[in-house]
């Protein structure tokens, strides 16, 4: 839904594309070239004296949206633009990244009410789209958003992507990471038996609280991990077992705190949130 005044409708559209194949491709706008299109389309019907306020408030909102997820929220373009006929005005997202090239991710638009005059439709049908506004019977006004699902994707991972020390690091936002945790084992020969119940008895602990976390199947490096984009990893030693210490090591700072393997997962839950 939209507004107290609007009504809004979702929906998902998907194209696909053969003009190059996966296998050939060699830089990213080769990639973003052979990628299928899946767009996530909003339309809002609204009230013709209220337009003007649901589209800017459309924008307000998808700005805020986009940047609520950056790492480098400045490199967020916005141009508007209006059609040739002037049948409506748009408002295109855009990343200031010459990797991406210049298509944008996002078009808000907002249609003039004639956009309904020129449909296709039979009278009664076209009377039923009709809005009352101060007495009057008008055609409502469309606000429309379209986003590219493949090319936001390559948005963010170009937003993230950066290297430390020679080592590749995605900076995902938490929330689109697609482990929040990982488990490390570092102990010795004769106490790794006893630390793999562990790690599978925290994994199982993670599962129930919601919290994602790494496959027990898939054994990732510290480094594996950073260039995923996973953002908390811990770490079991001989000393977890005598101690019930571990290690949380945030991926952004690289800096590791001692918890307690009975506080990990509240601790965990408040830097998630």
């Amino acid at each position: 839904m939209g507004s107290n005044s609007s009504l809004s409708l979702a929906s998902k559209t998907s194209v696909k594309k053969t003009s190059k194949a996966i296998k050939d491709v060699t830089a990213l706008a080769d990639l973003i070239e052979a990628l299928p299109q899946t767009h996530l389309n909003l339309c809002t019907l609204t009230q013709p004296a209220l337009k003007n306020d649901e589209f800017i408030r459309l924008q307000k909102t998808r700005l805020r949206w986009w940047k609520s997820y950056l790492q480098q929220p400045v490199l967020l373009n916005t141009t508007g633009s209006a059609s040739l006929d002037e049948t409506f005005v748009e408002q295109k997202i855009e990343f200031g990244s010459p990797a991406l090239g210049s298509e944008p991710f996002e078009v808000l638009k907002l249609h003039k009410p004639a956009v309904f005059a020129d449909l296709q439709l039979n009278e009664e049908t076209k009377k039923s789209l009709m809005v009352k506004f101060q007495r009057k019977s008008s055609w409502p006004c469309l606000v429309t958003s379209q986003v590219k699902l493949e090319l936001a994707v390559c948005f963010f991972l170009t937003d993230a992507y950066f290297t430390r020390n020679k080592a590749s690091v995605l900076s995902l936002h938490k929330a689109l990471a697609p482990y929040a945790v990982g488990i490390v084992v570092e102990g010795s020969p004769t106490r790794m038996a006893e630390l793999e119940d562990l790690r599978r008895l925290m994994s199982l602990e993670f599962k129930q609280s919601r919290i994602p976390v790494l496959p027990l199947s898939a054994p990732w490096t510290t480094a594996q991990c950073d260039a995923r984009g996973m953002p908390y990893l811990i770490f079991l030693s001989d000393s977890t077992l005598e101690q019930g210490i571990c290690g949380l090591r945030s991926r952004d700072t690289t800096l590791q705190e001692q918890v307690h393997v009975s506080d990990i997962v509240e601790r965990l839950k408040k830097f998630l949130v």
